[in-house]
């Protein structure tokens, strides 16, 4: 990889570090590249309803869902994966309330979720150039926000079709 690729991958990541989830106001993507692997680039649509916190996020075009909850509110573990072919994997999660979800997905990273008055979408995803064990996949805040997940895979480091 270029030297150029791997300036701009780094500048990237140091500005979602320090941006966080809440620089954007529609859906929030957030790229974390494990290994050498090129990220996908999907941006899920959330499931349209009244109150979106309610219904389990679409994850349109993954091969495999590991988890899935809707209706949440404050932390909680949700899943340990026992195994994770390289590829992609994503998590769709939708929050209201007033401080930030962190969605921890143990050795593979964390990552800031914002929430408002109003539900928030956010997408992130992960591209893995190998197959990764024993990730715990949880959500953690400091209040009673509600919340809905789902953590998918697809094969390749492209978003799925």
């Amino acid at each position: 990889m270029s030297t150029a690729k791997n300036a701009l991958r780094g500048s990237i990541a140091a500005a979602l570090i320090l941006c966080g989830a809440g620089c954007a106001s529609s859906v929030t993507t957030h790229t974390a590249v494990a290994e050498a692997s090129k990220p996908s680039t999907i941006n899920p649509s959330p499931v349209p309803s009244a109150d979106p916190v309610t219904y389990v996020p679409a994850l349109t075009g993954f091969s495999k869902v590991f988890t899935k909850a809707a209706n949440q509110s404050g932390s909680d573990t949700l899943t340990d994966i026992s195994e994770i072919p390289s590829g992609t994997l994503g998590a769709f999660l939708e929050c209201r309330g007033p401080d930030p979800l962190w969605l921890d997905l143990g050795t593979l990273g964390k990552f800031k979720m914002s929430c408002g008055s109003k539900t928030t979408p956010n997408y992130d995803e992960i591209g893995l150039g190998s197959e990764k064990k024993q990730i715990t996949v949880s959500v953690s805040t400091t209040s009673n926000d509600r919340w809905s997940i789902a953590v998918g895979w697809h094969a390749g480091s492209r978003g799925p079709a």
